[in-house]
């Protein structure tokens, strides 16, 4: 059985309000039920099944034991698609031999091999359950679990809300989610309770939250276009969710940063993907996209003032009292933006983003009946798409790039655009090309944005140090200060620009990995 539900991580006194949401007595399609669970998780010492994404677990519901198996096909920001498999059984003795579906029931033997699964650690919650109905898009049930995690002596608190589809469209779990928090204020939750209890059972907090780099996708050149694109924009919408709470409970520059750069990948597989895509919600994700990017970057840029710019030129000014003035002015900058986008984070402009590309990703939203030409589009190999979109973020670089030696500030920022979109797409791909012919590019290409990087950053705090109300604009030597800061980044920046055109030079003579 295939099984699509949305979670999502609330408080305790949301879980308690609930119940009487108008929406939720609006759509009821039957009274609420209240059953209190026990459920054991396990798995072997060494966690064989959680390597293969397979949870399993004996559950008692008050009529008895039933043992499911699941296995995860697909996840995004508290959207899990999963195989599940449940048989009733006579005693919390695991028995993986009678997993009902054939193909999961092989697929758990194999990860054992041989091995006999053992409890973990263990879940009792509190259930409350209600069928939902929505005209025109089906029936979901809305379950809300109130409880703990225990693995030995250690115990966690756990409250969420689960939607699952039960009928009809899974744009009914989404629209669900949007008539229960109009508001935001809650976060999808990207762990199930197998990875939580597992984080417990380790000795680690499951309610920890820590910056998310990009990861890798799994794409092979077989693969569809669509498969492809749908794999790629699940990461990035991970990306993006993951560090969200990163930011809101935080002071870790990482956060902001892998932040921005979760929008950057998101908008730039948008843009990789939007000739096979196609549709007008493209540009309502990329629009939106845009906006948090815009948000998260100020405080990024701060964050990249304070520590990175002016924090190792503090040594080159020895004795001067603006340094300090300077410092003290930038620290209060980035704690007002600081401030600001946690607010922005927990609004419902971002919730209803995450809403919106999830509900994208899980439904096929790019799917346009009046386009003709999409299904042959969609169904191309995805290694042939792949070749044509980097030979089109190719070409636009070297457009960019093509009299390096006349760029003036804003044509040296496009190029840099530039880069970074193909370094972004180039990153998708790569696991469907040779890794032997990838790396060369990628190398070149990294130690090119590297050094446009620090020209953006020299621009960046120019245009910063120079603002009207920017910092140190309040203080005669925090003033100086900036200026020395300006002066020693613009020197700088004309060094590292000769050094780009030597890059520049070496990269156009590397040529592309794709056919």
């Amino acid at each position: 059985m295939r099984e699509i539900e949305l979670k999502i991580e609330i408080a305790p006194d949301q879980a308690a309000r609930l119940d009487g949401h108008p929406s939720v007595q609006r759509l009821a399609a039957g009274p609420a039920e209240t059953r209190v669970l026990r459920t054991l998780y396990l798995d072997t010492p060494g966690q064989a099944l959680a390597r293969a994404d397979i949870a399993l677990r004996l559950r008692h519901d008050g009529d008895g034991w039933v043992q499911t198996a699941k296995a995860r096909r697909g996840r995004g920001a508290g959207l899990m698609e999963a195989v599940e498999s449940t048989v009733g059984i006579d005693a919390p003795v695991a028995d993986p031999d009678a997993v009902p579906d054939e193909g999961l029931r092989s697929v758990i033997l194999t990860a054992l091999a041989g091995a006999t699964p053992e409890v973990r650690f263990e879940t009792a919650i509190r259930r409350t359950t209600r069928r939902l109905s929505l005209p025109r898009l089906g029936e979901v049930e809305l379950a809300v679990d109130e409880g703990e995690i225990r693995a030995g002596e250690r115990t966690a608190p756990l409250s969420e809300v689960e939607i699952e589809l039960l009928s009809g469209q899974a744009a009914a779990v989404f629209e669900v989610a949007r008539e229960l928090f109009p508001e935001g204020g809650v976060r999808p939750s990207l762990l199930t309770k197998a990875e939580r209890g597992g984080r417990l059972a380790a000795g680690h907090d499951p309610s920890a939250v820590a910056p998310r780099n990009a990861a890798g996708v799994a794409l092979h050149a077989d693969m569809t276009a669509e498969q492809g694109a749908r794999e790629v924009l699940s990461e990035c919408l991970e990306q993006l969710a993951a560090n969200i709470p990163v930011v809101i409970a935080s002071d870790d520059p990482e956060g902001p940063h892998q932040l921005r750069i979760g929008l950057r990948r998101l908008r730039s597989a948008l843009l990789v993907f939007g000739g096979t895509l196609g549709g007008d919600r493209l540009a309502h994700l990329d629009n939106e996209a845009r906006w948090l990017g815009h948000e998260a970057g100020r405080v990024r840029d701060l964050d990249v003032a304070h520590a990175d710019i002016l924090g190792p030129l503090r040594e080159e000014m020895p004795g001067e009292p603006g340094a300090d003035a300077l410092a003290a002015s930038l620290a209060r900058k980035l704690a007002e933006a600081r401030a600001d986008l946690r607010q922005t984070l927990a609004g419902p402009r971002v919730w209803a983003l995450l809403l919106d590309l999830g509900e994208y990703i899980a439904t096929r939203g790019w799917l346009d009946p009046g386009d003709w030409e999409q299904t042959t589009r969609l169904a191309r190999p995805l290694g042939a798409a792949a070749a044509e979109a980097l030979d089109g973020r190719l070409a636009r670089v070297m457009r960019r790039g093509e009299k390096i030696g006349t760029l003036e500030i804003d044509a040296r920022h496009d190029l840099r655009k530039e880069l970074k979109k193909l370094r972004y797409a180039v990153e998708f791909f790569a696991p469907i090309f040779p890794e032997k012919k990838v790396k060369p590019f990628v190398r070149r290409l990294k130690a090119l944005q590297e050094i446009f990087g620090d020209l953006q950053d020299a621009a960046m705090a120019e245009e910063m140090f120079r603002a009207e109300n920017g910092p140190g604009s309040d203080s005669v030597p925090a003033a100086r200060a900036a200026g020395f800061v300006i002066g020693v980044r613009t020197e700088r920046a004309r060094r590292s620009w000769e050094a780009a055109k030597q890059l520049w030079k070496a990269f156009k003579e590397t040529g592309p990995f794709w056919p």
